[in-house]
């Protein structure tokens, strides 16, 4: 995108994000979302879908793994807050939180 582009966001009628595009254009990113409000997929132009796997039971849902075009791309655990998150190969990082529940630190 250029810095003249217009952007379009269109919102459905339970006022979710569904669509973006360029003004005058198909849109290049959509969202699904679920009965329970929840986005459950993003499709990008050229890109394909990625389809979240969610945990609602928790205070706010929580995104538990995600694929792309039906290909695990990234997994998430989950303590009290986010402890590792992990390509679903040999690339895991982990989460170190302060008593705040801020992350403070970040290793692999």
């Amino acid at each position: 995108m250029t810095g003249g582009d217009t952007l379009v966001y269109t919102w459905d009628d339970q006022n979710r994000l569904v669509a973006v595009a360029k003004e005058g254009e198909d849109p290049f990113v959509t969202y699904e979302y679920d009965d329970d409000n929840i986005r459950v997929s993003q499709t990008v132009a050229g890109e394909g879908t990625t389809e979240f796997v969610v945990d609602k039971n928790r205070a706010y849902a929580q995104v538990l793994a995600e694929y792309l075009n039906e290909e695990l791309v990234t997994e998430y655990v989950y303590g009290l807050d986010l402890i590792e998150e992990s390509d679903g190969g040999e690339n895991e990082e982990f989460f170190g939180v302060d008593g705040l529940g801020s992350t403070v630190v970040l290793t692999d």
